[in-house]
């Protein structure tokens, strides 16, 4: 047997599409490929005999990590034929992909997770998490505050969607873990998906746009009146004003039973909001899984939530590059990482120290765990002020 770890040429993405389209269920080997693919120089594949066994590649993408713009590896396409699982194939892929990503600038890694204990094996560590609601339009009732001074009006797409790209922008700008949209990521978002979508920007009384919302208007069921569904793709709201306007217009559709809002932020206001919280139903769900490639180069590239130093140990098996002790100072902007032979204030696997820079969990939290030990206990609190963040880290984008 005769196995390549190899990036799939222009020729073999077809045939990467169809390993992906068994995989998960889309197509079948053979049938018609999904339309979008990645570039060649994007992928990396294992062949066996020649015949492409796994899948895998990864988008080069901006993130921004508390605020700052980050190249990170957007790993995706990944997976194995089951002919050959349980042979070592994705961990030469991933291995490779991650070798790569350091060697192309990118220090941190990220990937949405069919099965999250899949990459725990390669080190990546849960780094985000979205909540969904389903509320019924008659129990969107506010407890305190002033109604939205402006409204929500349908908007052909043409001339929403460059109204949309500029607020998301600004939108995006002080988030964490949000990706800067590329044209090709916009084109995807607003794709039909099951019905058609509809775009709504909001005005305030100022006559300003300052949200969108993107969503989905269908018969959710054969029960006449009120079976319609409203299902949220996309939005985005620059203040309190924009916010509380979404939610008023979705409470002005008396046909609709229900207000499907999927991959809401885990720091999301509503719930302050709500005169019932409870009747959003919330449900919280894994989301984003990161992998730190490059320790040293990483971790300067995120503001921290104050002036000082610690010293962290990281273990990692799967990036050995990576194993050794850092002293890390910052004024919380300007960030320098040295490597020491010195004992660790604290000591982490690889994972853990996804989770800590993403400002997913916190010092703390990651050793009540037993996921982080504390060789120096007041080094814990110290912690937990430098890697905090002023937003939960939250993606709304697919890939």
């Amino acid at each position: 047997m005769t196995v390549e770890i190899r990036q799939a040429t222009e020729e073999e993405l077809a045939e990467q599409q169809q390993v992906l389209g068994y995989v998960f269920a889309n197509t079948s080997i053979g049938g018609e490929a999904p339309p979008f693919t990645l570039r060649p120089e994007w992928s990396m594949c294992a062949f066996v005999d020649g015949k492409m066994a796994t899948s895998g590649g990864a988008w080069p993408f901006r993130v921004r990590l508390n605020g700052t713009s980050v190249a990170m590896a957007g790993v995706t396409m990944v997976g194995t034929l089951p002919e050959f699982r349980r042979q070592g194939l994705l961990r030469q892929v991933m291995g490779k992909l991650l070798s790569d990503a350091r060697d192309n600038g990118q220090a941190i890694a990220i990937l949405w997770a069919s099965m999250g204990a899949i990459y725990q094996r390669y080190g990546y560590g849960l780094a985000s998490s979205f909540v969904t609601y389903d509320v019924d339009p008659r129990e969107i009732l506010f407890a305190a505050g002033e109604p939205a001074t402006g409204r929500v009006r349908i908007t052909p797409r043409e001339e929403a969607q460059p109204i949309n790209e500029a607020i998301y922008k600004e939108f995006n700008r002080p988030r964490n873990l949000l990706i800067q949209r590329a044209p090709a990521m916009w084109a995807a978002h607003y794709q039909e998906q099951g019905s058609k979508l509809q775009f709504g920007v909001y005005d305030n009384a100022a006559g300003e746009t300052t949200g969108y919302v993107v969503f989905g208007l269908q018969q959710d069921s054969g029960v006449p009146g009120r079976g319609q569904k409203i299902s949220v793709n996309d939005w985005a709201a620059l203040d309190a004003d924009a916010y509380r306007g979404i939610w008023e217009f979705f409470a002005s559709h008396d046909l609709v039973g229900r207000v499907e809002w999927q991959r809401v932020p885990p720091d999301d206001p509503a719930p302050l909001l709500f005169l019932e919280p409870g009747r959003l139903s919330q449900r919280t769900h894994d989301a984003i899984w990161m992998r730190i490639t490059d320790v040293e180069a990483a971790l300067p590239q995120r503001p921290y939530g104050d002036a000082d130093a610690v010293t962290l140990g990281i273990r990692d098996q799967m990036c050995p590059w990576n194993e050794g002790t850092y002293v890390l100072e910052t004024t919380g902007e300007a960030t320098q990482v040295t490597k020491v032979a010195t004992d660790a204030d604290l000591t982490m696997p690889a994972a853990s120290l996804a989770v800590l820079v993403s400002g997913h969990r916190s010092a703390t939290t990651l050793a009540r765990a037993g996921l982080l030990d504390a060789g120096n206990p007041k080094a814990l609190d110290k912690a937990d002020r430098l890697f905090a963040t002023r937003y939960a880290p939250w993606c709304n984008d697919g890939f």
